[in-house]
């Protein structure tokens, strides 16, 4: 119960995150709403923990129980309770109350998708009519079962693009991942010639996402995107005919100039230059180990 006889009914714009963690691997439960911690709870002596935030900022949210992290989606007035037991963290977690919904959808999709990446890694050496065919019945399957659940429960515009996109992004970045993977996997020397309308999606892309930008799926998806961009774009204008992986210092200044000119949201844009300077630092100190055994 979450009101009681004599309290007074709870404000609109108060949320309640709260639950319980079966063996426990840290004393805290934290709220992070992208790099920001927004409140913390101990657990108490039966591993239970409560929250509770007022104003909060409707969107995606993620909590961590350390070592491990996970999404959670809140709006002004919800009441959400967790439970899960670390010794299956993602596997265990299940939501209860407002927003269950899109909540449970969400970590059903996140596991999925871990599922399903060995299977489509057997499709990367099918043509690109079926390749693209594959992809399109994974998503159609997985919009039939968003749909689903819109049309039993009311929810939000927000919530219900939220899970439009965890399965649009997730599918999306196969397709950038395919060229690359099928060219090594079928050991050819050229990319495979793509249908026009392969990267269709491409045309309505928004890559400056402020709900999205710490969504899995999304960055994932964007790091993987601009790689395709740059690595095309500098066969196609540079002096370098074909870039290879080992030209890391070439490409990505590149990729660090597309970002910066297409990405408006500044967070995003960070974390996008981050990764891509963290990127070159591991392949150059790589290079340099390969360099001292040999």
């Amino acid at each position: 119960m979450l009101a009681s006889c004599g309290k007074k009914d709870k404000p609109e714009n108060l949320v309640f995150f709260s639950g319980q963690i079966v063996h426990p691997t840290s004393d805290y439960v934290v709220l992070h709403k992208g790099d920001e911690v927004i409140d913390s709870a101990k657990l108490d002596k039966n591993n239970r923990f409560s929250i509770e935030i007022e104003n909060l900022e409707p969107g995606l949210h993620h909590f961590q129980h350390a070592p491990e992290y996970q999404y959670v989606y809140l709006e002004p007035g919800d009441s959400i309770l967790i439970r899960l037991n670390t010794m299956a963290f993602d596997e265990s977690l299940a939501f209860f109350g407002s927003n269950e919904q899109i909540n449970n959808f969400l970590i059903e999709m996140y596991l999925s998708h871990e599922d399903e990446e060995e299977l489509v890694s057997t499709y990367y050496g099918l043509s690109p009519e079926e390749f693209r065919h594959k992809m399109d019945s994974l998503r159609d399957m997985k919009m039939e079962e968003l749909q689903t659940l819109l049309n039993e429960v009311e929810m939000s515009e927000e919530a219900r693009e939220m899970g439009q996109a965890v399965i649009d992004f997730g599918n999306y970045v196969y397709r950038e991942k395919y060229p690359f993977v099928h060219k090594k996997k079928v050991k050819e020397d050229g990319f495979p010639q793509l249908p026009k309308d392969f990267y269709a999606y491409r045309s309505e892309l928004n890559v400056s996402s402020e709900q999205l930008s710490y969504l899995e799926p999304y960055y994932d998806f964007l790091k993987y995107h601009f790689g395709n961009l740059t690595y095309m774009a500098c066969m196609d204008t540079c002096a370098v005919a074909k870039p290879s992986q080992k030209d890391f210092l070439h490409l990505n200044t590149h990729k660090l100039r597309l970002i910066d000119s297409l990405v408006d949201q500044e967070t995003l844009k960070n974390n996008l230059m981050r990764n891509v300077a963290l990127d070159y630092l591991i392949k150059v100190h790589r290079q340099i180990r390969k360099r001292r055994i040999f």
